[in-house]
């Protein structure tokens, strides 16, 4: 037998569900699979300063400068890359990643003029990747 939901409360109107909200998987340098929800990125997006910001996010995940251990949070890492041109000009980009049980999902990103105090630093060992010829090149300062 089949009860629809209808019948147990009376009107499928009266439901309230959660929103349920897309997820990106995005890399980091070390190949590591980071989530980055919808909720999330509307989130950061929202503030004037990131709102073209949402490929930066993915590019500093690849290929960050520096990425720290968060002070405050052993899980946290902050993944840091320096952009020339951005519209409250020079600034870090700032992607803060949360490790929890072999999960790696994106908490925030934000930009700022300097790189947080931190517990110590993570080792970047990456390849930058080759920007193939003809392609524009990104505003990166390290570009």
């Amino acid at each position: 037998m089949c009860i629809s939901l209808d019948t147990l409360t009376g009107s499928a109107s009266g439901i309230q569900h959660p929103r349920q909200y897309a997820i990106r998987i995005l890399r980091d340098f070390q190949g590591l699979r980071v989530r980055l929800t919808e909720e999330r990125l509307e989130h950061i997006l929202e503030h004037p300063e990131m709102s073209d910001r949402e490929g930066a996010i993915e590019e500093t995940l690849l290929s960050p400068e520096q990425v720290l251990e968060s002070l405050f949070d052993s899980e946290v890492r902050l993944y840091y890359r320096f952009y020339r041109m951005t519209v409250v000009g020079e600034k870090h980009l700032c992607v803060v990643v949360k490790m929890s049980g072999g999960d790696a999902f994106v908490l925030t990103a934000y930009l700022t003029d300097s790189i947080k105090r931190v517990q110590y630093r993570l080792e970047v060992d990456f390849e930058k990747p080759k920007v193939p010829r003809g392609s524009a090149k990104s505003d990166s300062g390290s570009q």
